[in-house]
């Protein structure tokens, strides 16, 4: 069973690149960052700073990762989440599917593109449906 998987329709369902996965990677890390720096603080403040991290986490996960910089990005945004203490664990799993299905898709469209045949890791049903739930 050789599943095809339209790569161009995924993405094309996703938010529009207009800021990159790079650069809401820095801003949720400035915000992280700040919210440390300035703690304790009042709820309602660090609420909005939590908030704004919170809502670029959610941005990231609607943006397709086009590159693999912009796939590694959404693994160093996952590996940032595991590795603080007090954080928000709502979006751990999610990325990591996340990223993980951004990174079969990848490889798969780039191994059909350059040598016009599935890819012998990540083309295999097992895997997609692992990944994708099918």
């Amino acid at each position: 069973m050789n599943m095809q998987i339209n790569v161009a329709e995924i993405q094309r369902s996703r938010m529009p690149r207009t800021p990159s996965i790079r650069h809401l990677l820095n801003a949720h890390t400035a915000i992280e960052t700040l919210a440390a720096q300035l703690a304790p603080m009042p709820d309602c403040a660090m609420d909005s700073l939590m908030n704004a991290a919170h809502g670029v986490r959610e941005d990231v996960l609607e943006m397709a990762a086009l590159s693999p910089a912009d796939i590694a990005d959404k693994f160093r945004l996952l590996a940032d989440l595991i590795d603080r203490h007090a954080g928000e664990h709502v979006h751990e799993f999610p990325l990591l599917q996340d990223a993980i299905g951004d990174l079969v898709l990848f490889r798969t469209a780039q191994m059909r593109a350059d040598l016009d045949q599935p890819h012998p890791i990540y083309d295999r049903p097992e895997i997609t449906g692992f990944v994708f739930g099918i």
